[in-house]
């Protein structure tokens, strides 16, 4: 006991300790989005118990506020009493912020997988729609050199009904190869709209943590964003300034689907200050 600690302060300090030990020993391991909240709020306590552990330091001291030698030992006494209260329940804290971004992380990793995953399901959608699309070009490029041919051909025939004839199946492979032409520019158009959702990588918010989101974009495809650029008027992103894309992805908090860009978002767990 030290006696310059009164006993009713001394007991109410040990007793804080014990229960903040108790209490943490409960909740040894964070794996569910409960029991990171309930560590957070076990952190808010603890807070509370070490201000009002300081207030209770600060009040013994205050007589003792003098250069007189015996007098400041005795502060300084008095202080290193509190001080190595303060250091058990500062390490328990430490010791529940590191589980809580333990946690976060995890979660951070979980949805980064499943943001891979769902970019592999979208970039397999784009490459079959795109080979289809090549498929259709060839297809138009065939019918196109055969519409071709039989022209010539009708040309060399002296005898009108033949000419007829070319002429009928000239227009048939034009028509076909229109229709062949205008499937290649749906599945275009079909391969650039198979992007995938933006999976929110920011773990389950915690209370006593705010999460701050950063938006920005990056370019796939230079072709599919200048068509863009042209078409809605922002061409001065043509040669695209990271500064200005990032800002325009962040003026629609990434809901804007660019085509050619993918939009990015990164998210940062941080303890609001008390």
């Amino acid at each position: 006991m030290n006696n310059l600690i009164p006993v009713e302060i001394e007991q109410k300090v040990l007793s804080t300790i014990e229960s903040i030990i108790k209490d943490g020993a409960i909740i040894e391991k964070i794996s569910t989005y409960e029991q990171a909240n309930n560590a957070s709020i076990f952190l808010s306590r603890i807070k509370k118990y070490n201000s009002e552990i300081e207030d209770e330091m600060e009040e013994l001291v205050r007589p003792y506020n003098s250069e007189i030698c015996c007098i400041e030992e005795r502060r300084n006494e008095i202080k290193r009493w509190f001080d190595g209260k303060s250091i058990i329940i500062e390490k328990i804290e430490r010791n529940f912020k590191a589980k809580i971004f333990e946690y976060q992380s995890e979660q951070k990793k979980i949805a980064e997988q499943k943001q891979r995953e769902a970019e592999a399901i979208a970039r397999k959608e784009r490459e079959k729609k795109e080979t289809e699309a090549r498929e259709q070009r060839e297809k138009e490029r065939i019918l196109l050199a055969e519409a071709a041919r039989i022209a010539e051909l009708a040309r060399k025939e002296q005898d009108t009904k033949k000419q007829e004839e070319f002429r009928k199946e000239q227009e048939k492979n034009i028509r076909m190869a229109a229709a062949a032409a205008a499937k290649a520019e749906e599945k275009t158009i079909l391969a650039e709209s198979m992007v995938a959702p933006i999976i929110n990588a920011a773990p389950t918010k915690i209370g006593g943590f705010y999460t701050t989101t950063k938006h920005s974009g990056e370019c796939t495809n230079i072709v599919a964003f200048s068509k863009w650029c042209v078409e809605n008027n922002k061409t001065h992103m043509l040669q695209p300034v990271q500064k200005m894309l990032d800002a325009y992805i962040k003026s629609s908090s990434g809901q804007e689907q660019i085509p050619g860009i993918k939009n990015i978002m990164t998210h940062s767990q941080v303890q609001r200050q008390r």
